[in-house]
């Protein structure tokens, strides 16, 4: 795989997460379907309570507010990503690992002061 793909490859994700609830939600299949007229028997019935939101801003709202959520969990999937693979390059040169000299412990120059 080129690096320009790999690169991408969470964009697109990222991308896709965005913008799945918001196609599969069918808006405009919604908005096109209007309530057929009540008759008397069905206004003599209770109205039954649904849950949702009442006007398009509402609904907008909701979209929004999951679009963000998944915007910002790909942003943090991402940047943990890049702290494994900068802790798996620092691992692999052993930057923290003691120096390899032959001598089993490096020797302190200088004696710790006695506690006062």
């Amino acid at each position: 795989m080129s690096l320009l793909i790999r690169r991408s490859i969470p964009l697109i994700i990222v991308l896709i997460m965005i913008l799945a609830p918001i196609l599969a939600s069918g808006i405009s299949k919604q908005e096109a379907q209007k309530p057929a007229p009540q008759t008397s028997s069905e206004k003599d019935k209770p109205a039954e309570l649904k849950a949702g939101p009442k006007n398009i801003k509402e609904k907008t709202a909701v979209f929004v507010f999951l679009a963000w959520t998944w915007l910002l969990v790909g942003m943090l999937v991402y940047f943990i990503r890049l702290k494994i693979k900068e802790a798996d390059r620092v691992h692999e040169i052993r930057f923290y690992s003691a120096p390899q000299t032959g001598r089993e412990t490096e020797q302190i120059p200088w004696k710790p002061t006695e506690k006062i």
